[in-house]
């Protein structure tokens, strides 16, 4: 009896170790945890405390906090009354606007960060990039331009930014696309614009990758290029996060409302809405390790129709590259299950690829026409398949819009009440340590999950959008 305590204690101490609370709270009147973002450089999580007014769908923002992985807790501000908050790229300047109960945004940019707080007139100033002594912003008046403008005094330096190089993503050569290319600009993790494009041929088989990086004064410094072949297959939109997505409606109404294509966090819009590509980024995304090695990953599909770019799906295809753009290995997957599925609405895919225990996770899930998750391991320093486990889950739409967590996938029959998005149901399936917390949860009305993975461990956040929110960090992977 006593090696039977023993080995409960210690499976307990285990579990324990693998996981740490980082906040809990309850929700108070006028005091609710609003949203959250996460800081992948600082492997961060920022919780917005405030409240809701009215009818108003605009959220108060009254207080941010930030938390490292070891629950140490910062304090950004309080007592202000701001929304639409969000992070610059490094997690070092904190951008808001001054709160409006009805319009879209703020009269003024309020800048938080080492130098104190530096407020802009919205009407005047426009940032373009936010990076971590200056932003490089487009001035409105009689001449329109360019400037770079310190964060810290009001010096300006006007700059003509201009990136080049699209003439190789259009004309008689390359596919003919109803959409625009796949350009996606952002800063890195050096502090410069950099600007990822992609040329697709004629025949949906051949594509190049361009990644050009730029000075914040628009300088070139350099570039890398991918050249991915599939032959015997071709490039497919699915929703890898590589490009833009679009909100459409039956009537023709449209608003872009996503730069990365995620779809784990989507509220349902009701039946007159859809989602669609707003370009052709979406055929694959780039992911990048810790050694700073480059995997290219999408879909392949069949050549059938004119529209190459929405045949149907037949596997999957992975591209490692070094941080000096050298081809490693290249796999093309092809799988019976997906075929024989017959996936044809490319919009409601959800594609993504990680890095756990040194192995590659591929995610692919659809909604249409069956409601099926593909979690593939693949060896990491070949390439080598290892294996491939199918599962169905059920959609759950029954976020409100002004819920903390939006979240709407569950496990048919594990997972009653427990709503969460993809990555929460791939770490469920995949790790153990993870699926022992979810199912210690006694959860009797919906509770909502939200996870993201970092080269550090998992950050989950948790709460039923009504009385409480979590946040918890698993060491392991």
């Amino acid at each position: 009896m006593k090696n039977i305590f023993l080995i409960i204690f210690l499976i307990f101490s285990v579990f324990c170790r693998s996981q740490q609370v980082i906040v809990e709270e309850k929700f108070e009147k006028d005091n609710v945890a609003l949203g959250y973002e996460f800081l992948p450089i600082k492997n961060q999580i920022a919780i917005q405390k405030g409240k809701h007014i009215g009818i108003s769908q605009n959220r108060e923002v009254n207080k941010i906090m930030t938390f490292d992985s070891k629950g140490k807790d910062s304090v950004w501000f309080e007592n202000k009354n701001v929304m639409n908050p969000f992070f610059n790229y490094s997690g070092n300047i904190l951008i808001a606007e001054d709160y409006s109960k009805l319009r879209l945004s703020g009269d003024n940019i309020n800048l938080f960060g080492k130098f104190g707080v530096k407020v802009l007139d919205a009407k005047k100033y426009s940032p373009q990039y936010y990076f971590d002594n200056q932003m490089l912003m487009y001035k409105k008046d009689k001449d329109k331009y360019n400037i770079i403008y310190p964060y810290e005094g009001n010096k300006t330096t006007k700059v003509e930014l201009s990136f080049k190089g699209f003439e190789r993503l259009v004309g008689e050569n390359f596919y003919k696309s109803q959409r625009t290319p796949g350009i996606k600009t952002f800063i890195n993790k050096n502090g410069n614009i950099e600007v990822i494009s992609k040329s697709i041929s004629k025949d949906c088989k051949e594509s190049i990758i361009y990644r050009t990086e730029y000075s914040p004064s628009g300088e070139k410094i350099g570039e890398i290029q991918y050249n991915l072949l599939l032959k015997d297959y071709s490039f497919i939109l699915s929703v890898t996060g590589g490009g833009r997505m679009v909100l459409k409606s039956v009537g023709g109404f449209s608003n872009t409302f996503t730069n990365h294509a995620g779809f784990s966090n989507t509220v349902s819009l009701g039946s007159s809405t859809y989602s669609d590509f707003a370009d052709d980024g979406s055929i694959n995304n780039l992911f990048f390790d810790s050694s700073g090695n480059v995997y290219v990953y999408g879909m392949l599909g069949n050549k059938e129709k004119e529209n190459l770019l929405y045949n149907r799906i037949v596997g999957y295809y992975i591209y490692k590259f070094d941080k000096a753009g050298n081809l490693l290995w290249e796999k093309k997957f092809e799988t019976d299950k997906l075929e024989k599925i017959r996936i044809a609405y490319l919009n409601n895919t959800y594609v993504r690829m990680f890095n756990m225990n040194g192995q590659l996770q591929f995610l692919f899930a659809s909604t249409q026409p069956d409601e099926i998750l593909m979690l593939s391991d693949i060896n990491d320093k070949n390439g080598d398949f290892v294996k491939t486990d199918f599962y169905s889950f059920k959609t759950n739409n029954s976020n409100d819009i002004r819920d903390f967590i939006y979240a709407n996938i569950t496990d048919k029959d594990l997972l009653k009440n427990k709503i969460m998005d993809y990555e929460a149901l791939m770490l469920y399936y995949k790790n153990k340590d993870f699926k022992l917390y979810i199912d210690s949860i006694d959860a009797k009305n919906k509770i909502y999950f939200n996870t993201m993975v970092s080269n550090d461990g998992i950050w989950l956040v948790e709460s039923d959008n009504k009385d409480y929110y979590k946040v918890l960090n698993f060491k392991s992977l």
